[in-house]
């Protein structure tokens, strides 16, 4: 039987916020509204990147905020705010942080024609000012949200199979770079109070260490640095965030913090060989795009996502975003197409109740980065697990725990799997500080642990 150890004793670190989503409440062109569904997860943080989908004719992105980029702009009459204003209007209700990605949203047509480098990058930097000004300053009829977080581009770095940049098309990395430059001594001369960063990376690796590099020639702002991943084990999503932690001190940025803001699994649950991008995107074989999003829905998608939170908050990591939160999206693993919850969902609920009940995480070890892999957190009256069965194997696992303190302790074992949706198992009481539970799990369960000081 395998033995798990909690001392509750020895604190950390406060739950962090890597239970952020891209996208949402509101999605499908207004049509769905999430809000009751965010406000279960308790989801901390919202990025706005792909809003609405790609190609989208209202929201965010600064060709469609700005549509004629020939137009003058400081006149506030050539902006259209309003599509996006109703959506931030939907976050700003949740009480959750706006992470605002002044770009535009991948672009996989044929011409490109906005995920490209601006025709005048000093320009662009102007309106991307406007922009700011309009959400906190109340420029052009705007408003004060206070959003502080303000992220430059997206994944300008990556290259398609067929040797494109989606998202950068006809440019460099030396434009791209260059770009950062303009924009991020134009945001911090407008208010030095924000926080500025970039460049969500496609990935870790070349791109990203010269962008780092760039950052410290040219002195420039970098209050954090965002990549993205796709990955099917606890040990990549550990060991990312491990290697930009080095990068970022080795180049003396020792406060900028890790944003890891697009993550979702992507695999197979048996072997395989090859280029997943390339075989999930072969018309020759759509059962196995299929199969890759329909696991992200199902129990192994809950496990993953319950795995890769465990690695997150072991990691340096120190904020991250599910990719996506919008049902018309095949990325979308927390619901499906209805809006109905998925298995994601309800391990984003369960660490949404650690995030916002506990002050203080749990020192364990999962350092093996073999399942079951487990968290545990500390609050006033509450001590809660979660417990990930990622990839392992059945059977029973013994939770040693210490520091429950005095008095009678009531402990409710919830679970995520195949046929449970956080669904509670069965309630036991603890009088002793020091308790061994035995739980069982299949593989791919969740198992959640709420225990809390009776009277």
């Amino acid at each position: 039987m395998k033995q798990i150890t909690f001392d509750f004793s020895k604190t950390t670190h406060p739950p962090k916020m890597i239970h952020g989503v891209n996208n949402g409440p509101i999605c499908n062109q207004n049509v769905v509204n999430l809000s009751r569904r965010y406000r279960e997860m308790h989801i901390p943080s919202v990025r706005l990147h792909d809003t609405d989908g790609a190609n989208s004719r209202f929201y965010v992105d600064v060709s469609r905020i700005f549509p004629n980029f020939d137009a003058d702009e400081n006149d506030p009459a050539n902006y259209y705010f309003l599509h996006t204003d109703h959506l931030i209007e939907s976050i700003d209700a949740l009480g959750a942080e706006v992470v605002y990605r002044l770009g535009e949203s991948i672009d996989h047509d044929i011409e490109g024609r906005y995920a490209s480098p601006p025709k005048d990058f000093d320009k662009w930097c102007r309106i991307a000012v406007n922009i700011i000004r309009h959400y906190n300053d109340g420029w052009a009829d705007g408003h004060h949200y206070n959003i502080r977080c303000w992220e430059i581009w997206n994944e300008g770095e990556g290259i398609n199979e067929h040797g494109i940049r989606c998202n950068w098309r006809g440019g460099n990395l030396t434009q791209l770079f260059d770009l950062y430059r303009r924009a991020s001594r134009a945001i911090r001369d407008y208010d030095p109070t924000l926080t500025v960063g970039g460049m969500a990376f496609c990935s870790t690796g070349d791109a990203m260490e010269q962008f780092v590099r760039f950052c410290r020639e040219e002195d420039l702002p970098l209050d954090f640095l965002s990549y993205h991943g796709y990955e099917s084990t606890y040990d990549a999503v550990y060991q990312n965030a491990v290697w930009v932690r080095r990068l970022l001190d080795r180049f003396g940025f020792t406060d900028t913090r890790i944003w890891f803001d697009e993550w979702n699994y992507i695999g197979f649950e048996h072997p395989w060989e090859g280029d997943i991008w390339m075989m999930i995107r072969n018309d020759e074989t759509p059962e196995l795009c299929r199969e890759v999003h329909e696991n992200q829905k199902n129990e192994v998608g809950g496990a993953f996502a319950a795995a890769a939170l465990i690695a997150l908050n072991n990691s340096p990591c120190d904020k991250a975003h599910y990719y996506d939160g919008q049902i018309a999206s095949n990325w979308c693993g927390l619901f499906d197409a209805y809006s109905v919850p998925q298995k994601p969902f309800y391990t984003f609920c369960a660490y949404g109740q650690m995030y916002s009940a506990c002050t203080q995480m749990i020192a364990v070890d999962n350092s093996t980065m073999q399942p079951p892999y487990a968290m545990a957190a500390v609050g006033e009256g509450v001590r809660m697990i979660l417990l990930s069965n990622y990839r392992g194997e059945a059977g029973h696992i013994a939770l040693a725990m210490h520091g429950l303190g005095q008095g009678i302790k009531k402990a409710e074992i919830f679970r995520i799997g195949k046929t449970q949706n956080l669904e509670l198992e069965r309630v036991e009481y603890y009088t002793a500080e020091t308790v061994t539970q035995i739980v069982y799990a299949e593989p791919y369960e969740v198992v959640f642990v709420r225990i809390t000081t009776t009277d």
